[in-house]
């Protein structure tokens, strides 16, 4: 099956690479139905952005896709002297004829790093012109190069699909607001900044308008461009407070700053085949050492969609989420970490503008199937891994209703149910090697539900004062060991900048 599964993934790149290759020589005609599937890019003309644009390159991306390997792979092998990164001949030719298995690296490793890594080949793809499917097989290349050639430990499944799918969805959101930021009518140090800020986030695309002279191009805009991408962007500092009991006593206080990007409009009565032409991008920077420094991201982006009615659609979306936090020294259980990497389904959005004079309303439903999930562990602690990797299912909703020029108050629930299939306990782990232990963590399904509850004030048209609380409960039900229930608080307030 895992070989069956890397096949297809290699077919699947192999067919875009062709299809890619075709656009660039304008030698090769291709149907409809690859047409629309492949380059869905090129038949809408909403929000048009540089990448769509550019004549595809599929050559220069796959050798930008090597190159980032190799300029990561050095780093960490002669200036962090790490030691999966002392790689030879043997460890690659031992690489090729291990079975993929479960690692067991840190949280943040496996489900930020490996993400984050993937977004840089998917937009190696991605700025030389290729769609987001196109760009797609790309990511999962460069994963399999980096966990065949560039470590030493086997290659890890979860690393495959996480890179993959996951880098896609973080490096098309990474390709659209980099796209909003570049203005390529501007000069002098404002034109510097804007480049400079696209590149830091998008920083293939910043290397590819470097070294083709776009970065300090100027060129008048069409009507299109000037108008610019309809994006809503919010950033918001403030205080929040954790705790496992609900009081106010016993828990943790930091201050944390967050950034909010909703891009495009859902409900539009028009129907979509463009992915990410219509996002939510909502990230938390912890500014306490006395908890993670990435908290939170969270990604909803729309992959395709049809009309219904003049207020709501039905689609397909791609979901990605993110939580870590520390509870008190004290407490054992926690809710925490919670990651939803590779999450795809259908969802419905109804939008009234106008549900009473200065009221507007809208409904967020998704429910998904979870291809790849982490959920913390009561029981597994081995190698760097206290979490549980796993697949299932979720469903999230989000209800809000805006009052113009008063405020706004909105509910966000989400239910996630993760299975973990391949467990450990009947093996005796003293004297096992972490890199050579295959188990997604402990034999068990964990049922987790969160609500928050927001409020916001609106001070200034762009500032607001905001208020909200979160409940996140998990229980999970292990097959070996006594089942465990985990509680968490969150309490914030904050003000925030909308721009």
């Amino acid at each position: 099956m895992k070989r069956a599964i890397i096949g297809l993934c290699i077919a699947w790149m192999c067919l875009a690479h062709v299809k890619a290759v075709a656009l660039e020589s304008d030698s090769v005609c291709m149907n409809d139905t690859l047409e629309r599937f492949f380059n869905a890019d090129e038949l809408a003309p909403y929000g048009k952005i540089e990448t769509d644009t550019l004549k595809p390159r599929p050559w220069i991306a796959l050798g930008e896709v090597a190159a980032t390997d190799l300029l990561n792979h050095g780093i960490c092998r002669f200036i962090l002297d790490e030691p999966y990164a002392h790689t030879s001949l043997h460890s690659i030719h031992d690489n090729l004829r291990s079975k993929p298995k479960w690692d067991n690296d840190f949280f943040y490793l496996n489900h930020m790093g490996h993400p984050y890594q993937g977004n840089l080949y998917f937009n190696a793809a991605r700025s030389n012109g290729l769609s987001f499917w196109q760009s797609v097989p790309y990511a999962f290349a460069g994963s399999i190069l980096w966990e065949m050639a560039c470590e030493t430990e086997p290659p890890a499944i979860n690393d495959l699909v996480t890179t993959t799918f996951s880098g896609a969805c973080i490096g098309e959101v990474a390709n659209r607001l980099s796209g909003c930021i570049l203005k390529d009518s501007d000069r002098g140090a404002k034109r510097f900044v804007r480049e400079a800020a696209a590149a830091l986030i998008n920083p293939l695309q910043g290397f590819n308008r470097l070294v083709s002279g776009r970065m300090w191009k100027v060129r008048r805009l069409s009507p299109e461009e000037a108008e610019g991408n309809n994006a809503k962007f919010t950033v918001t500092l403030g205080d929040r407070y954790l705790t496992h009991t609900g009081q106010l006593d016993d828990g943790r206080q930091n201050a944390f700053v967050a950034f909010s990007m909703e891009y495009g409009t859902a409900a539009d009565g028009e129907n979509h085949s463009r992915p990410y032409d219509y996002f939510t991008f909502d990230t938390e920077l912890s500014l306490s050492p006395n908890q993670p420094l990435m908290s939170r991201m969270h990604i909803t982006g729309r992959l395709l969609s049809r009309q219904q009615g003049s207020h709501g659609e039905i689609g397909l979306y791609q979901h990605f989420r993110y939580d870590e936090a520390r509870l008190e020294d004290k407490q054992v259980e926690s809710p925490f970490p919670i990651g939803e990497m590779v999450s795809v389904g259908p969802g419905a959005i109804w939008v009234w503008p106008h549900l009473f004079p200065k009221v507007s309303m809208d409904q967020h439903v998704f429910v998904n199937g979870v291809a790849m999930g982490a959920i913390e562990s009561d029981y597994y602690s081995f190698g760097d891994r206290t979490y549980n990797l796993g697949s299932g299912f979720s469903a999230s909703t989000r209800s809000r209703l805006d009052w113009q020029n008063v405020g706004s108050i909105e509910l966000q629930t989400r239910y996630l149910h993760l299975f973990t299939w391949k467990g450990y306990e009947k093996k005796d782990l003293t004297d096992v090697d972490p890199l050579t232990l295959n188990a997604q963590g402990d034999h068990s399904n964990a049922r987790l539900f969160s609500a928050r509850l927001k409020a916001a004030i609106h001070m200034t048209k762009t500032l607001a004062l905001s208020l909200d609380a979160t409940y996140t409960t998990r229980h999970t039900h292990y097959k070996y060991f006594p089942n465990r229930q985990a509680d968490g608080y969150e309490y914030r307030a904050a003000l925030s900048w909308v721009f």
